[in-house]
């Protein structure tokens, strides 16, 4: 399996950061960028082939998904 693409990357980059922002797991660095380029720096130093980062992308896909599910029926909230 080929490596993922710089482009594949960054849209995993870009759906975790996403679903970093909906649980509220927050960078508690002074500066508030620290977290998203150490998980970059990790996740580039796995070399992630095409299917890996897929699998990452759909584990986020997930989480979304029961974020969904669980916000619709929590009273005072609405769905998605």
């Amino acid at each position: 399996m080929p490596l993922a693409s710089g482009a594949e990357m960054e849209r995993l980059y870009a759906h975790l950061a996403q679903v970093l922002e909906d649980i509220d797991f927050r960078d508690r660095t002074q500066s508030g960028t620290h977290l998203m380029m150490r998980i970059r720096r990790f996740l580039q130093r796995a070399e992630l082939d095409q299917n890996e980062a897929n699998i990452l992308r759909g584990m986020l896909s997930a989480v979304q998904g029961r974020r969904r599910t669980a916000g619709s029926g929590t009273p005072g909230r609405s769905g998605p």
